[in-house]
């Protein structure tokens, strides 16, 4: 090969390394998280409002979810959405994706945020926890009054391995409710904590049996979305290019994510952990 052939052969490999997107990975290839750093105020977890008034997050469903299911999980979806006026927050518009059936929960932080099923689990989260949402977020406005935790990615994977699950109301007490777990998980999905009160109706209470079946917001949900996604809830954010909501946004806060995980358990017990770290457990 000539001198001149392995110059262009070099400087191809430049052009093409440097124009691919580089996630950020620790020393083993998992993603990098900022355990540096903590979720002080769950009431501040959320998307961008003015991200969301640009286009809403393109969530992709599995395709194998039925079209019945897919259908419910779309209609579980427009229970959050109907309470914002102001915008759209979810688009489904894109076709079903090919479902992840990743054996490191870390892989779902791939650019691509979607509602999945999984027959093999993971190693590292017990088997009798029903679905999972997880979440990255970055700190915003940090040290000010108007500080905030973006979310900037999030995935729900739903445990097939070892629970069945169904959308006919009659299979209550036989499988989990699939719409019922749909919406709880979306909640967290949109930034949402759990309601810990057990006198207070709520989707978000953190609890799931096999004969619930809850399938539209409370008094309480529509309050608790409306309060998060009112009109210019982050307005003191710099402004940003119009443009489609997608995972690892790049812009004028580069610091690492943390990572959040959200475990619904059948034995009516959820619990949450931060980059790893258990947090919060909670019942009732």
């Amino acid at each position: 090969m000539s001198d001149g052939l392995i110059k262009v052969v070099i400087l191809l490999f430049f052009f093409l390394t440097g124009c691919q997107f580089k996630e950020e990975t620790s020393a083993k290839g998992a993603p990098s998280f900022n355990k540096n750093q903590k979720i002080t105020n769950y009431d501040k977890l959320m998307w961008s409002t003015q991200r969301l008034t640009a286009s809403p997050i393109r969530l992709s469903i599995s395709s194998d979810f039925s079209d019945d299911e897919r259908t419910q999980i779309m209609t579980m979806a427009d229970q959050w959405d109907n309470i914002i006026t102001d915008y759209k927050l979810f688009d489904f518009s894109t076709t079903a994706t090919a479902n992840k059936s990743f054996a490191n929960i870390d892989d779902y932080y791939d650019g691509e945020m979607g509602v999945y099923k999984s027959y093999k689990w993971f190693t590292n989260i017990d088997s009798d926890v029903l679905a999972v949402t997880q979440y990255f977020t970055k700190i915003k406005n940090r040290g000010s009054a108007s500080e905030y935790f973006e979310l900037i990615h999030a995935d729900i994977i739903i445990n097939y391995r070892d629970f069945s699950y169904s959308i006919d109301t009659k299979d209550s007490g036989i499988s989990y409710d699939l719409p019922s777990v749909l919406l709880h998980e979306l909640g967290h999905f949109l930034g949402l904590p759990h309601q810990n009160n057990y006198y207070v109706s709520s989707v978000m209470q953190p609890y799931m049996s096999i004969f619930i079946n809850e399938r539209s917001l409370y008094s309480y949900d529509v309050e608790a979305i409306s309060s998060k996604y009112s009109e210019g809830a982050d307005e003191d954010l710099p402004t940003i290019p119009k443009g489609e909501v997608t995972a690892h946004v790049r812009d004028y806060d580069d610091d690492l994510p943390i990572r959040g995980i959200i475990e619904m358990r059948a034995n009516g017990e959820c619990r949450r952990y931060e980059n790893g770290v258990l947090v919060d457990i909670e019942h009732n």
